[in-house]
C-alpha cells in the first residue's frame, strides 16, 4: 500500500507506478552506498528525470527500507527534493559515477567439448590467433583456455534468431549456440579459416546494423559468425 499521507490518498502500488511513471520518457539515477542495520538500511540516491515533453528534473532523496526473511522489501519510506532542469550530482554520487560499475561475474568462459582437440586448438590458437592462456595436460585429459577479447552473453529468442540468420545466410542454420568473434577484416578472417579447413555457410554480407558479417563451421563442432563494424 502506498501513502503520501496529507498529500495523496492511498493507493495500490501499481496505481502510485502508473501514475508516477506515465509522463517519464527517461531517468538517470545513482545510489549512494547503503548503510544496514539487522533488517533495516537506508540509501541516499540522486535522479535526472526526462518528461516525455523533454524537460529535466533533478531529485535527490534518501530511502528507507524494510526487508523480510527473504530479502524482499516490506516497507520503504522516502523522503527527497526536487528542482527543475538537471543539476550536478552530490559529491558521493559523483564519485560513484566515476568507479566502474561492480559486476556479480567477474569472467565469462565457454567450454566446448572437442574430440579432436588437437584440430581445435591449432585452428582456434594458431590459426585464428586466440592467445592461450593456461594449458593442462592431466591423466584424465587434456584443456587449453584461450583469451578471446572482451566477452559478453547475446540471449535471443527464436524469432530474433532466425532472422539474423536469415540476414546472414539467407535460412535457419544455426543451432542452439552460435559464437561470434569480432575481427578487423570478416572477409580476409574468412578466407584465412577456409584455408585452414573451415566450411564457409555464408559469405560477408552487409548487414541492416552495418557491420560485414561471415557464417562458417568451424572445428569442435562451432559455427561461427566473423562481424567487422564498418561504422557511420
Amino acid at each position: 500500500m502506498f501513502h503520501s499521507e496529507p498529500f495523496r490518498d492511498r493507493q495500490a502500488p501499481r496505481d502510485y507506478v502508473a501514475w508516477a511513471f506515465r509522463e517519464q520518457a527517461a531517468a538517470v539515477c545513482r545510489f549512494g552506498d547503503p548503510i544496514v542495520a539487522g533488517d533495516r538500511a537506508a540509501v541516499d540516491w540522486w535522479a535526472v528525470v526526462t518528461a516525455t515533453d523533454g524537460s529535466d528534473e533533478t531529485l535527490a532523496g534518501t530511502s528507507l527500507l524494510r526487508f523480510d526473511g527473504d530479502g524482499l522489501v516490506v516497507e520503504q519510506r522516502d523522503a527527497w527534493t526536487s528542482r527543475p532542469g538537471r543539476h550536478e550530482l552530490p559529491d558521493w554520487a559523483a564519485a560513484a559515477e566515476a568507479e566502474p560499475q561492480r559486476q556479480p561475474v567477474r569472467q565469462l568462459r565457454m567450454v566446448v567439448t572437442a574430440p579432436e582437440y588437437d584440430e581445435a586448438v591449432a585452428f582456434y590458437r594458431d590459426v585464428l590467433g586466440l592467445r592461450e592462456r593456461e594449458a593442462f595436460s592431466l591423466p584424465e585429459g587434456r584443456v587449453s583456455i584461450l583469451e578471446a577479447g572482451e566477452a559478453t552473453l547475446e540471449l535471443t529468442d527464436p524469432g530474433h534468431a532466425a532472422y539474423i540468420d536469415q540476414v546472414e545466410v539467407g535460412r535457419r542454420v544455426a543451432g542452439h549456440i552460435r559464437v561470434a568473434f569480432e575481427v578487423d577484416d570478416s572477409a580476409a578472417t574468412t578466407r584465412m579459416l577456409e584455408a585452414a579447413g573451415a566450411t564457409v555457410i555464408a559469405e560477408p554480407t552487409r548487414t541492416p546494423w552495418n557491420s560485414l558479417n561471415a557464417r562458417i563451421e568451424a572445428p569442435a563442432g562451432l559455427q561461427l559468425t566473423l562481424f567487422t563494424e564498418l561504422g557511420a
